[in-house]
């Protein structure tokens, strides 16, 4: 339950126009296509995936502690719960992933110069105040499960001890 008198209990809402969710539709659709063509993305990522869901996560985990159960291995479980992770997605860091994952194409590249050219405008007392947005979703965007998972590949690529699941 969130406190009325705490500032992270507010927040400003962003809508996207449906011009931009259509584009952003389109170019997911494309991203998507390409993501699962290439198989670029760890499978062991579970979340924001075709024939994948977060039901499959606690199965991989069950597996692998029964698994050391038999050998007679020890298991250590560390959980993490990334609170407003969407909210906080910075677009540098969701650029040079895309980058990394899509190399050269106008479908990321159109993506990219979207994340490059956001702006936040309010209506203050006095006049309109404008500035430049990097980071967080605006509401209705269908496009940060995509930025999410990128994101949190990077960190299931990471070359750990066979152990490390």
């Amino acid at each position: 339950m969130k406190k009325n008198n705490s500032i992270t209990s507010y927040r400003p809402i962003s809508l996207l126009p449906i011009l931009g969710k259509l584009l952003e539709k389109l170019l997911l659709q494309r991203l998507n296509f390409t993501k699962n063509k290439q198989n670029v993305l760890h499978p062991h990522q579970f979340g924001f995936r075709e024939g994948k869901s977060t039901n499959h996560a606690p199965r991989k985990l069950i597996d692998v502690i029964e698994d050391a159960k038999e050998r007679e291995h020890y298991v250590i479980v560390i959980s993490l719960d990334i609170q407003g992770a969407l909210g906080n997605l910075k677009y540098d860091i969701i650029r040079k992933e895309l980058r990394k994952l899509y190399t050269k194409s106008n479908i990321s590249e159109t993506l990219e110069d979207i994340l490059s050219n956001c702006k936040v405008a309010i209506q203050t007392s006095d006049r309109p105040a404008v500035w430049k947005q990097t980071e967080g979703c605006p509401q209705g965007s269908c496009t940060p499960p995509l930025s999410w998972n990128i994101i949190a590949d990077e960190i299931l690529k990471t070359d750990w001890p066979k152990e490390i699941h």
